[in-house]
């Protein structure tokens, strides 16, 4: 994108890490932002630094695992401006503690981490990428792996980290074959200091894992990853 003033930026994950980062650089370039969090007090915290620095920000709780989340999403923002320019599809988790061998690791934890990592994602492109191609306007949709994509023995997350490189790898190509003014991009950052290693604060209680161990969302220094 080469013009940001008055555009829309929905940000996945916008309430801390690298999403409130790149929310603070919209808000430098004078775009309007969506921070999509699903933690409450998080997304309250950071609409409201926002909002204090006279940004012109709506924040939404969003479970980005569920489709019909992610289309409410979609609605609001489009009801409150228009139309949307930039997203970036950021939200991630990872299950806590050194992860087991694979074919140990329960099934919740699998169903947790690729629904918001990779399947999150997807509901993203499916349900702005339409839209960002009727209206016609320069845009650009980004896509956060990990450089745990690409390094075995992270479990569900390395997997998940690397379903999204591929997503993203097609979705530039489809948007090409389309002749889309929209771009694609996925960046795989390496560790960052995010609170992604706390992600189990947020696991649904139909997908906690009866083995998961005490103290899950620590010792993890070595595959932390922003996501």
């Amino acid at each position: 994108m080469r013009e940001f003033a008055d555009k829309t930026a929905v940000i996945t994950g916008g309430a801390s890490g690298i999403g409130f980062a790149l929310a603070q650089l919209c808000v430098e370039r004078r775009m309007n932002i969506v921070l999509a969090d699903i933690e409450k007090e998080a997304l309250a915290s950071a609409t409201q630094h926002f909002e204090d620095g006279q940004g012109n920000v709506l924040g939404l709780k969003t479970d980005v695992s569920n489709k019909k989340s992610v289309e409410a999403l979609f609605d609001q923002a489009t009801s409150r401006f228009g139309k949307i320019h930039l997203l970036f599809n950021n939200a991630g988790v990872v299950n806590g503690g050194s992860p087991p061998p694979i074919w140990n690791l329960p099934r919740e934890d699998w169903d947790w981490v690729m629904g918001v990592n990779l399947m999150g994602v997807l509901n993203g492109i499916q349900t702005f990428t339409p839209h960002m191609i009727e209206h016609g306007e320069e845009g650009h949709i980004v896509n956060t792996s990990s450089i745990a994509a690409f390094i075995p023995g992270a479990g569900p997350y390395g997997v998940s980290k690397s379903g999204v490189v591929m997503l993203s790898e097609t979705l530039a190509l489809d948007l090409k074959k389309a002749k889309a003014e929209i771009g694609a991009s996925v960046i795989c950052p390496g560790w960052t200091n995010t609170k992604i290693s706390d992600s189990e604060r947020n696991r649904p209680k139909e997908l906690k894992s009866a083995s998961n161990p005490e103290g899950l969302g620590l010792g993890m220094n070595s595959i932390l990853e922003a996501g």
